[in-house]
């Protein structure tokens, strides 16, 4: 019978580390890369925070000097500092810090309201269920159709090759469009576009596969536009002080709009083979006509507060700087205004 070999005793192992751990050599294990925050820490050396926020948030001081910064660079004369310091200040929350409660009661309500703080007031809650609705039909779209080969084409290498090509000019074509037409109106129009486009091919003949196909690229083409137009209204239209809030759970529906598309194409389309253009179709339209709700960005004084955005109600206060009245200028002739405007 063949005996099993001792095995040494594990603590009687490397017996010369034993009475001296802090001799130990290191493992592999606490060798490790430098974590991405650590990165992102040494590239903040070499980026300046927002002057907008700096200003919503107090720091006027800060946020002026990254305002000489850049004006040295870009070789503009600014206004002085005094006046600059007082539109920086005029920035800052309307709404004071709250004092600390001390009921757990208090505490707990305190942060549903920090967690529910765009839904709080009215018109911040029409743009906030607007844009979730926005990018969650374009997530669904979008996705969608790139997974919909098999319902469009009997060949879906070639569905997939064209559905990739309708991406370029979708987000290189897009640039110099936006910078000359409305952002409200061109997200309207390419809704509208997608949506007629997806609508057609159930009434379009089997043997007219071509035509299915066509429609498709172009409502491909069209919700690409929009997904780069959303993009910069969410930037636009929320209030410096949640606008990093609002773009990311909008964001985050599309996300939730590219895990229900799956289940549109496969479950819906083995079923009924029309069911995901119409779906894709309705959606889109519909998300068109509640893009009315929202305001126009072009060319519009960005709202640094809450209260400052829900005392604009108007079109002609969102277009307007809110820091000049009506039918005269503050402190200044019209064009220092606009300069100091812009730098800020």
């Amino acid at each position: 019978m063949q005996t099993r070999p001792r095995v040494q005793p594990f603590h009687t192992l490397n017996t010369r580390w034993k009475h001296k751990p802090s001799q130990v050599p290191s493992s592999p294990r606490t060798h490790r890369p430098p974590s991405a925050s650590s990165r992102h820490r040494h590239l903040g050396a070499f980026l300046d925070e927002s002057p907008r926020w700096l200003a919503v948030e107090g720091r006027q001081e800060k946020a002026l000097g990254i305002l000489k910064k850049a004006a040295k660079m870009n070789r503009v004369e600014l206004q002085s500092d005094e006046k600059i310091l007082s539109i920086l200040k005029d920035d800052q929350k309307e709404v004071q810090e709250k004092a600390t409660h001390g009921n757990y009661k208090d505490k707990v309500k305190e942060y549903f309201e920090v967690a529910l703080i765009l839904f709080r007031t009215p018109r911040l809650r029409i743009i906030t269920i607007v844009m979730y609705v926005d990018y969650l039909v374009t997530g669904l779209v979008f996705f969608g159709l790139s997974l919909s080969g098999g319902n469009f084409s009997t060949n879906p290498f070639l569905y997939m090759a064209l559905s990739g090509l309708m991406e370029v000019p979708g987000n290189t074509v897009i640039i110099p469009i936006i910078t000359r037409f409305a952002r409200k109106t061109l997200n309207i129009f390419f809704f509208v576009i997608s949506g007629t486009a997806l609508l057609a091919p159930p009434f379009i003949p089997t043997d007219h596969a071509w035509a299915a196909v066509t429609l498709a690229m172009v409502g491909k083409m069209s919700i690409t536009f929009t997904f780069n137009i959303l993009f910069l209204i969410a930037s636009e239209v929320f209030p410096t002080e949640v606008r990093s809030r609002g773009m990311g759970t909008s964001f985050m529906m599309s996300r939730i709009g590219a895990m229900v598309a799956p289940f549109v194409t496969e479950f819906m389309g083995s079923v009924y083979p029309w069911a995901p253009s119409v779906v894709f179709g309705a959606s889109s339209v519909a998300a068109g006509l509640a893009t009315l709700a929202l305001p126009e960005t072009q060319g519009a004084a960005l709202p640094d507060t809450i209260n400052r955005f829900e005392a604009r109600s108007s079109t002609k206060d969102v277009i307007e700087d809110p820091r000049v009245p009506a039918g005269g200028t503050e402190g200044g002739s019209e064009e220092e205004n606009q300069l100091t405007s812009s730098a800020v």
